[in-house]
């Protein structure tokens, strides 16, 4: 996150001044020590932001006065599978070995995941039936996957007269649905949402709709739907 091109930020007389790239001239209505903090998140010094700061910041990016393509993090990318592949793909260099060291450690699979044995990641993306899920930034991967599972309960599509016999004869598809294209796609909404995470943390509050946006891709369509989800509450002690 910096200034865009020449734009520039600046004491003047009776405070701190915005140039814009077409010379027009704005008072900054932080005080001293905001502004301080705004010119240490701009120039790479700190990277988070308090409220006012982070207001301003976003009214900033919205207005195209600060641009966000900033380096990405490194990604520790665990899992197997078409997705993992091409996330390591298109990541690039920018793939760590080691999870200690990464900025953000994902886990990709194009199967159902058990979130007991995922362990701690910054995101996760696993097949949900035809459905391949994305975690958003503020929900862990144990509560995406239980606010599904309870969906699914109360969603009995199936009629009784339509149920399997035991011991019945039956023919399953052999073909994984998670294709070549599909697997770049999603690839591509993997690392997309990585390094549109850097920029949120610092001018949008942790409680805010986006941090909390479930991605889904339909694997025969991909079809991208974006709707919220809230992560389990505790139980009550």
């Amino acid at each position: 996150m910096q200034l865009s091109p020449n734009t520039a930020i600046y004491q003047a007389h009776q405070g701190f001044v915005l140039r814009t790239a077409d010379d027009e001239h704005f008072e900054l209505t932080l005080d001293g020590d905001e502004v301080h903090e705004l010119l240490s998140v701009l120039s790479g010094d700190a990277s988070h932001a308090s409220g006012r700061v982070r207001a301003a910041l976003s009214a900033l990016v919205d207005a195209g006065h600060v641009v966000t393509t900033v380096a990405g993090p490194t990604v520790a990318v665990r899992g197997q599978g078409k997705i993992a592949a091409a996330t390591s793909k298109r990541l690039g260099a920018r793939v760590s070995g080691e999870s200690v060291s990464a900025g953000v450690v994902c886990h990709v699979s194009d199967d159902p995941v058990d979130p007991a044995e995922i362990g701690a990641v910054d995101l996760a993306s696993y097949r949900d039936g035809i459905i391949q899920v994305i975690t958003p930034q503020a929900v862990v991967v144990a509560d995406v996957v239980g606010r599904r599972r309870a969906c699914a309960i109360h969603r009995d599509r199936m009629q009784s007269h339509h149920r399997p016999v035991d011991g019945g004869l039956r023919l399953e598809s052999t073909l994984h649905p998670v294709s070549d294209r599909a697997a770049d796609v999603i690839a591509d909404l993997i690392v997309t949402e990585i390094d549109e995470r850097q920029g949120r943390s610092i001018t949008e509050s942790p409680t805010s709709r986006s941090q909390h946006l479930l991605t889904t891709v339909d694997l025969r369509t991909l079809r991208i739907v974006r709707r919220p989800v809230l992560p389990i509450p505790a139980v009550p002690q």
